[in-house]
C-alpha cells in the first residue's frame, strides 16, 4: 500500500531560502535591464551593441533565477509529486522556464553579439542589421509571452493543489498566486507589452508569490 500523499507542504528551508532569493534577486536585476536608444535605426543598433556585455550579465544572472526558482519548485513538489495539478504545474513551470530562457538568450546574447558584428561588417550588413534586430525584437517578445502564460498556468496549478491544506498561510499563497497567474495571463493577452517595464511587473507578481511559498516553507512541519 502507498503512502498517503501529503495535503499540506513540507518543511523546506534550502527551497525556501533558494525561492525568497531568486524572488529578490530578479527584480534587482531587471533594475540593471539596458534600453537601446537613438533617433535614427544606426543610432540603436550601435546602442545595442555598446551595451551587449551587460545586457548578457543581465540575461545570464536572468536564465540562472529562473533556473533556481524551478528547481527549488522541483524540490517542494517532490513529496506531492503524485498529485495531479502539482504534476501538472511542474511540467507547465517547465515549458515556462524553457521558453523564457529562449527569449533571455535572444535579447541578452544574440541581438548584442550580433550588433556588435554588424557595425564592422560591410555596408550592406549594416543596412539589413535593423530589419534583423527587428525581428530579434519580435521572436523575444513571443518566446517571452509563450514563457509568461505557461509560467503563470504553472503557479496557478501549484496555487490551487495549495487550497486543500488545512493552514491559513496555505490558503493565502493559493489565492494570491491564482489573482496574480490570472491576471499576468489577462494582462499578456489584453496587450501588455513584455518590455522591461512590462516583465517587471509581471516579475513582481511572481515574486511575491515565490516570497509568500518561501515563508510557507520555513514555517511547514519536517515530512516524518
Amino acid at each position: 500500500m502507498s503512502p498517503p500523499v501529503p495535503v499540506s507542504p513540507a518543511r523546506h528551508p534550502v527551497a525556501a531560502a533558494v525561492l525568497i532569493a531568486a524572488a529578490v534577486l530578479q527584480l534587482a536585476a531587471m533594475a540593471f535591464h539596458p534600453v537601446a536608444h537613438g533617433d535614427s535605426a544606426a543610432e540603436r543598433v550601435a546602442s545595442i551593441a555598446a551595451q551587449a556585455p551587460l545586457s548578457a550579465h543581465v540575461h545570464g544572472l536572468l536564465i540562472l533565477l529562473v533556473l533556481a526558482a524551478w528547481l527549488a519548485l522541483a524540490q517542494y513538489s517532490g513529496p506531492r509529486a503524485q498529485r495531479p495539478l502539482v504534476r501538472c504545474a511542474g511540467r507547465l513551470y517547465g515549458l515556462g522556464v524553457a521558453a523564457m530562457s529562449g527569449a533571455a538568450l535572444v535579447n541578452g546574447f544574440a541581438a548584442g553579439h550580433f550588433a556588435a558584428r554588424a557595425l564592422r561588417a560591410s555596408e550592406t550588413v549594416q543596412a539589413a542589421a535593423p530589419a534583423v534586430l527587428l525581428f530579434a525584437a519580435a521572436l523575444n517578445q513571443a518566446l517571452a509571452g509563450f514563457g509568461t502564460l505557461l509560467l503563470s498556468c504553472g503557479i496557478a496549478a501549484w496555487s490551487l493543489d495549495l487550497w486543500r491544506a488545512p493552514d491559513g498561510l496555505a490558503r493565502l499563497v493559493s489565492v494570491y498566486g491564482m489573482a496574480a497567474a490570472t491576471a499576468c495571463a489577462i494582462a499578456y493577452l489584453g496587450g501588455l507589452r513584455l518590455d522591461v517595464a512590462g516583465m517587471g511587473a509581471v516579475l513582481l507578481a511572481q515574486a511575491l508569490w515565490y516570497v509568500l511559498l518561501g515563508v510557507l516553507l520555513l514555517r511547514a512541519p519536517a515530512l516524518r
